[in-house]
């Protein structure tokens, strides 16, 4: 199951922690930043560039699909556009000789502008069988090989960037109202052992009318990757850090 789909998973583990000794409570910590990279076309695909567990940067190639015939689309469109802009040019010239109608120019003009739309709708749906990574990250999973055809909205690859990470709980009301975004919390990761001050970026403004809990996120920094999404912890919302955890 992927970070991108377990919000209903979460929702029931966080519903369900318990709120210990001083104020401490559960947390998941979950990327701030993880996607499902889709097919946005239909399509063999030519090849697939990453593995599991390569580094990319955004912008990246990770797929690129078939694309002979976009690529002669794109090469026709630009050979119309080369024949508008040389009737353009004769006919600008006439014009300017008092030879032919503005009506003529303004004809030409408008087919090559026409042309030029063409070219870049060519190249643009050629470019979106080129498939580039939004953010930087890591692939979590590949779910296809080169070869292979996909329909559009096909999951291909998973990608999260562990960088930053959000510490996911829920409060009480009576806690939730005092909150508020930059507020200064404390995260504690037991399999770590280590404790770190975290900022508040997130309080829900409603109450989920079933659990009576209001959803709250702080920010992890985590650039040197010690910290894995998905692992469990402790928050506290006290000023000092706290002596003893559960």
């Amino acid at each position: 199951m992927t970070f991108c789909k377990k919000t209903s998973v979460l929702w029931t583990l966080m519903i369900g922690a318990t709120v210990a000794t001083a104020a401490s409570i559960e947390v998941v910590l979950e990327p701030v930043h993880a996607m499902v990279v889709s097919a946005p076309e239909d399509g063999v695909l030519a090849a697939i560039a990453v593995d599991e567990g390569d580094a990319v940067l955004a912008g990246a190639t990770l797929v690129e699909f078939e694309r002979a015939q976009e690529e002669l689309r794109v090469e026709r469109a630009r050979e119309v556009l080369r024949k508008r802009e040389f009737d353009y040019a004769g006919v600008e010239k006439l014009f300017q000789d008092d030879m032919t109608s503005e009506t003529e120019k303004l004809e030409k003009e408008i087919e090559r502008r026409v042309a030029e739309i063409d070219l870049a709708d060519a190249i643009e749906q050629r470019d979106r069988r080129v498939v580039k990574a939004v953010h930087a990250g890591t692939i979590t999973r590949r779910h296809h090989e080169a070869g292979e055809y996909v329909e559009r909205g096909t999951p291909l690859l998973e990608l999260v960037d562990q960088r930053q990470l959000d510490a996911r709980f829920y409060v009480r009301p009576a806690e939730g109202i005092t909150l508020t975004k930059g507020d200064a919390v404390w995260v504690r990761v037991p399999l770590m052992e280590a404790t770190v001050r975290c900022r508040v970026v997130f309080v829900d403004p409603t109450v989920d009318p079933s659990s009576g809990l209001m959803r709250v996120r702080a920010r992890v920094e985590n650039d040197n990757g010690r910290f894995k999404p998905g692992l469990r912890g402790w928050v506290n919302l006290a000023k000092e850090e706290p002596v003893t955890w559960p």
